[in-house]
């Protein structure tokens, strides 16, 4: 683990990359093409984001055979993974307390983007696994929300802690709005919506200002402060199973993004775009 980021010291630390485009839960062959409008074909992918997750949940459970506590911690694509697989993952390692971190994936796309994209990869073996979607009344190929997967897993798994964190203009899903059809401008009103919808289903929420996608791999991680409440300390407070789950915590818009301000000011950069705490977008660069 790097020096500046303690929580999980005291964990074994299994790490799965990201190379299929699937969100970690597909299972088809697709051919894509440069535009609609053409027939020649741009690329075909091999989506197997769903069995490299199960060879690796299976090579963890011959190796690890008393899993006492389980973090499930996903980072951007991998957020929308963990949630797919959680299900599945759990039931590899049975009597093991449970909980979930989605970091830069909390669902604020179009959702008609989200089930047109589960059909093309074959993602809804992975999400439907034992019967999940069941919990919140949907099948195979309904329309469906990440938000309805949560709702889901909290149902079936009430003992679960379940966090997500973002930023108020998440530069990723903020693009991904405008590639789905959606506007650029609607992110921030829409994610509003989505994570209020999270935390009615018992999950709880942290929303830094600023743009950065993702903050657990960052050493921001111990230098963000909204409204008072350490970053680092909502996750550790998240992560004792022992305590109660950590507050909301949001910053509304009218928060200063320190962190990245301090990255920019040396660059001469006052009014910046976005910043991943190593690489700042500026405005007037």
């Amino acid at each position: 683990m790097d020096p500046w980021n303690p929580l999980l010291q005291n964990y074994t630390v299994v790490y799965l990359p990201y190379c299929t485009a699937d969100l970690h839960m597909g299972s088809s062959r697709h051919r894509y093409y440069a535009f609609e409008w053409s027939y020649v074909p741009y690329r075909t992918v091999e989506h197997a984001g769903a069995r490299n997750v199960m060879e690796a949940l299976e090579w963890m459970r011959d190796r690890y055979t008393r899993v006492e506590e389980l973090v499930l911690l996903g980072y951007s694509a991998g957020g929308y993974g963990l949630l797919g697989h959680a299900h599945t993952m759990a039931a590899h390692f049975p009597g093991a307390k449970v909980a979930l971190v989605s970091d830069g994936a909390v669902g604020a796309i179009p959702d008609e983007f989200v089930t047109e994209r589960f059909a093309t990869w074959n993602a809804w073996p992975a999400v439907a696994s034992g019967n999940l979607l069941e919990h919140v009344g949907k099948r195979s190929g309904d329309r469906i929300r990440v938000a309805d997967i949560v709702a889901a897993l909290g149902a079936a798994h009430p003992d679960w802690r379940i966090g997500f964190i973002s930023t108020e203009r998440d530069v990723v899903p903020v693009g991904f709005c405008a590639v789905a059809g959606g506007s650029m401008g609607e992110f921030p009103a829409d994610q509003q919506v989505k994570l209020a919808y999270l935390r009615s289903v018992g999950a709880s929420t942290y929303v830094s200002p600023g743009a950065i996608h993702g903050q657990t791999i960052y050493p921001c991680l111990t230098e963000r402060v909204v409204n008072g409440v350490r970053l680092s300390d909502w996750l550790w407070q998240l992560l004792d199973f022992a305590r109660t789950m950590p507050p909301d915590v949001h910053c509304t818009f009218d928060c200063v993004d320190h962190v990245c301000a301090s990255c920019a000011r040396p660059l001469g950069c006052e009014k910046f775009m976005a910043c991943h705490c190593d690489k700042i977008y500026c405005h007037d660069a």
